[in-house]
């Protein structure tokens, strides 16, 4: 194994060598700690598992080195980007996970890896100008359904001679490479397969020119009697002049490099069974076992390290898949198969090929039809031109499972409070405080990871919300927003502003005694700065979890700056003040403090618009069992109209609501009923009896019972004025008596019929 690691720093990456020196750089960094991290075994279960992840993290950064040892050069060429994205990742991860851990261990090896973490920041990936515009070049031929015989000769040149292709030996390097590619991919993937088999072509084509000379035939001889040992590095504990294995794998790279060993090496079997394992977990004294020897040991009562004899807080264990990784190479190696160690068919959750991380998942994203016989209609799709290279490395779910740990070992992984306990009901007011300060300061990826883990925190305990309110955790959080010394930015608050929101939706508590007057008017400071929304978000979710006191409170502090904001025109800003409104509207204390507000003032232009419509009509529905709110709606102008256009045109919640509200303002007083009749409601009405929702149905048909009456009233008063005046008339002629009261009863008897048909037209369907 030492030999291969000093085999790999003397060998010079084909392409790339600038991104493969700044890997090595870094891995190199980052491996100078590892062993220091393992000798302080951070106990608790997430520390073991970011161990994990750190080690599989420097493997992969290994792989790509090795990709760029043994890979074609055109094909490094062409997927430059994707190889640059990879490097980024890998330098993003070990930060990660060095942050994560820092936590975790005494305060000096805390320091270093915070020393360690930061010159990773620096780290920066450049492709070689002249790698990559071989790349493009070859990438705009591709592109070419009709490339000619005079433009692939032309862009191999340019591309071979930016790429060092200018040698016999060089040209037989770069075929002998292809066809190491195709072979590992044959039938497996007919994509990648065609882009290789045209670079054989261009090389077999326009190569073949190259004479050596005598001795570059005796090298070249000698380079093709050699034999190429497969450079694995999932299995190879080390980089350049470091150690990058455990202190358990140490023993394996002596074992494994004796030629005809067949018994595996005891770093690989378990210590309790002495048999090769199959699946070794980790516990949290950092020792490995075989799973199903190991839950035995616990399973009989014993609460201690089988080696170590070290007591143990908890039973956690973690599957260690570098072990799994050396296990499989091991077998491999000797001629064994898994089934031969395996009771099981999946007891590897990956296949062999992503272990070893050579299967060619890359260029998934180019279109390319099959070339019967013929590389030379090779096609590239103009539209998708970016390659993705993972021919380097595993797509295997351990490899997933290190770059996006499961939450299960890495919940709040960073908080010492929180390993240490476990849970948020041990917690006080100053861990609680100590938490938001932590969380403030983590990366967005690592805050948005810790929101998920509260959520499902609280999803799976109902008492811890019970127990968080109790233990100070509300007082925490307005502790941190106060920001009495200045030390937390207004995207720390945001952090902040934001958990205590997924506390607040998914808690179970329906109460919160610590917020009161100053609470409220603490988050109302926020109105007017860049954490307005996260705000009104937190005052939306709070109205939920106050009794009736405290929505008083609320209400008398929060209505008149979001009342405010209704006067806004940022039209997309109104939603959540609008459902504040709407909420305390429904107490019967808040609904003056509102109308004394103006807020039926505000609403007409937000309904007249369109905008918000089932919001606004909640909330003038909720004002209408008080005198002055009916009033104001009649008297606003364009609040009536605005209310019966909706009945009309609105969608069926709409014109319940409208209804609701016109019916309730018809209850009030004849004069209100008038103002009703003249906005022409009656056919909309009839519509809404008809067609409505049922309470649309009952309220409907209610109104225009009270609009018929309000009528016939009506009419009743004029016929009845009218047949006193003829009466009066009739006596000033001089006729008979006898025949003066027949006309009179006539005349009044048709003239209350002909008045009760003479309607309106608004009513004629009465």
């Amino acid at each position: 194994m030492e030999n291969m690691g000093l085999a790999l720093r003397n060998s010079c990456p084909k392409v790339h060598s600038s991104l493969c020196s700044e890997m090595t750089m870094m891995l190199d960094r980052v491996s100078s700690i590892l062993p220091s991290i393992e000798a302080a075994r951070p106990g608790c279960r997430a520390g073991i598992q970011e161990l994990c992840n750190l080690y599989n993290i420097v493997e992969k950064g290994k792989l790509i080195t090795q990709h760029c040892i043994e890979c074609s050069k055109l094909y490094l060429a062409i997927t430059g980007e994707a190889i640059l994205s990879r490097c980024e990742r890998i330098r993003d991860s070990l930060r990660r996970s060095l942050f994560l851990i820092q936590n975790m261990v005494p305060t000096v090896l805390a320091n270093q890896i915070a020393d360690v973490h930061n010159d990773l920041r620096e780290v920066k990936f450049v492709i070689d100008p002249l790698e990559e515009e071989a790349g493009k070049a070859i990438l705009e031929m591709l592109r070419q359904s009709d490339a000619t015989e005079e433009l692939e000769l032309q862009t191999f040149v340019e591309a071979a001679s930016k790429l060092n292709l200018t040698s016999p030996k060089a040209i037989l390097i770069e075929r002998r490479a292809i066809k190491k590619l195709l072979d590992k991919i044959s039938g497996t993937d007919p994509k990648k397969e065609q882009v290789l088999k045209f670079f054989l072509y261009l090389v077999k084509k326009y190569g073949k020119n190259i004479k050596p000379d005598t001795g570059e035939r005796t090298e070249n001889l000698q380079y093709e009697n050699q034999s190429n040992p497969s450079l694995s590095l999932a299995s190879d504990g080390s980089t350049p002049g470091k150690c990058y294995t455990p202190t358990y794998f140490q023993g394996y790279e002596y074992q494994s490099s004796m030629s005809g060993e067949t018994t595996p090496p005891t770093e690989l079997c378990c210590p309790i069974s002495t048999k090769l394992m199959h699946d070794p977990v980790i516990i949290t004294s950092g020792q490995t076992y075989e799973r199903e020897y190991i839950e035995k040991w616990f399973s009989e009562g014993y609460d201690t390290c089988p080696r170590t004899q070290t007591k143990l807080e908890n039973f956690t264990m973690i599957p260690n898949t570098c072990m799994r990784d050396l296990i499989y190479n091991w077998c491999k190696e000797h001629g064994f198969t898994i089934s031969d160690f395996l009771p099981g068919k999946d007891a590897y959750s990956y296949s062999p090929e992503q272990l070893h991380g050579h299967s060619m998942s890359s260029l998934h994203n180019v279109s390319v039809p099959l070339i019967a016989g013929n590389a030379r209609n090779f096609v590239i799709d103009n539209s998708s031109t970016t390659f993705s290279d993972a021919s380097y490395v595993s797509d295997s779910s351990h490899v997933k499972d290190m770059e996006e740990p499961k939450n299960s070992f890495s919940r709040f992984s960073w908080s010492a409070d929180y390993q240490k306990y476990l849970s948020f009901q041990n917690f006080n007011q100053g861990m609680f405080l100590t938490f938001f300060c932590e969380l403030s300061k983590l990366p967005l990826e690592i805050q948005g990871i810790s929101i998920k883990d509260l959520k499902n925190i609280l999803d799976d305990d109902n008492e811890v919300s019970y127990a968080m309110v109790s233990n100070g955790f509300v007082e925490a959080f307005l502790d941190f927003l106060r920001n009495d010394g200045g030390s937390y930015s207004m995207q720390a608050q945001q952090a902040g502003l934001h958990f205590f929101l997924a506390f607040l939706s998914n808690s179970r508590t329906k109460r919160i005694p610590s917020m009161n007057e100053e609470a409220f008017h603490l988050m109302t400071s926020f109105l007017n700065s860049k954490l307005k929304t996260e705000a009104l978000l937190v005052l939306h979710e709070l109205i939920l979890h106050l009794n009736h006191r405290q929505s008083r409170q609320m209400a008398s502090v929060v209505t008149p700056p979001i009342v405010a904001i209704l006067a806004s025109e940022d039209i997309e800003g109104l939603e959540l003040p609008l459902k504040i409104i709407c909420d305390l509207s429904s107490d019967a204390d808040v609904k003056s403090h509102l109308i004394s507000l103006g807020i039926i003032s505000k609403l007409v232009p937000i309904l007249t618009e369109g905008s918000f419509v089932e919001c606004c009509l909640k909330i003038l529905r909720n004002l209408c069992d008080v005198e002055e709110a009916m009033v104001l709606i009649t008297r606003t102008d364009r609040c009536l109209g605005s209310i019966a256009d909706h009945l009309e045109t609105g969608s069926p919640k709409e014109r319940e609501l409208a209804v609701i509200i016109l019916l309730a303002i018809c209850s009030h007083s004849v004069e209100d009923c008038s103002h009703v009749m003249k906005e022409g409601v009656i056919p909309a009405l009839v519509d809404s009896s008809v067609n409505g929702t049922d309470e649309a149905k009952s309220c409907s048909l209610k109104l225009l019972n009270l609009l018929r009456d309000m009528r016939q009233n009506d009419q009743c008063s004029n016929s009845c004025s009218q047949e006193v005046a003829v009466a009066d008339a009739v006596e000033d002629r001089p006729e008979s008596p006898v025949r003066k009261q027949q006309i009179s009863k006539s005349s009044g008897f048709f003239q209350r019929k002909l008045n009760i048909f003479s309607k309106p037209r608004s009513v004629t369907l009465f």
